[in-house]
């Protein structure tokens, strides 16, 4: 069965490409589009971008990505990026 393409996440964070695999991982992703535009994370774009990193690792099999020591990278990697 061939790989739907990658869609880049709303938030334009290059922590991760959300790949939509079948609907339960659609139905999922609606969900954390709705807990994403509540005020506690709206206002907080490090927390909002980690909820939405360890959900999609998990839905795309990576849940072995979510580690301290890999998380800093990503983090890190983020940080050194200019601002878009």
């Amino acid at each position: 069965m061939p790989h739907p393409k990658p869609q880049p996440s709303p938030d334009k964070s290059n922590l991760s490409l959300t790949v939509v695999s079948s609907e339960h991982d659609q139905s999922i992703l609606a969900e954390l589009d709705k807990i994403l535009a509540t005020h506690r994370f709206a206002s907080s774009p490090k927390l909002s971008n980690f909820l939405r990193y360890v959900t999609v690792e998990t839905l795309e099999g990576r849940q072995h990505n979510i580690s301290a020591q890999y998380l800093g990278i990503q983090y890190r990697r983020q940080c050194l990026q200019p601002p878009q």
